[in-house]
């Protein structure tokens, strides 16, 4: 019994280690090929993007660094957003809450 209880703890702790540790190493820039092509055809607009991170903890969110969304076809020289940095993130815990009630 005291095995088990020994290895379950173990295996959690190994598990939330990694939940806070990975997302760190994840570069959700390689798959900038697959996704912006989607937003671009949606916006209409030009869409450059430095690079994209994945954040677990404290609430999940994505950072994005260097983000410029060019200005309109018609004005190919102007950018219409620069942001040096940009999070966009949930907040899981109230939807949660709000669902355990």
């Amino acid at each position: 019994m005291k095995k088990i209880i020994w290895i379950s703890v173990t295996i959690l702790i190994s598990l939330v280690a990694a939940v806070l540790v990975v997302p760190h190493f994840i570069d959700l820039g390689i798959f900038k090929r697959s996704y912006l092509p989607l937003v671009e055809e949606i916006l209409r607009r030009r869409i450059d993007v430095g690079e994209v991170r994945l954040n677990l903890v404290p609430t999940p969110s994505i950072r994005l660094s260097n983000l410029k969304v060019s200005d309109s076809p018609a004005f190919p020289g102007n950018t219409f957003l620069p942001q040096s940095n940009c999070n966009s993130g949930s907040s899981f815990g109230r939807s949660c809450g709000a669902v355990l009630r």
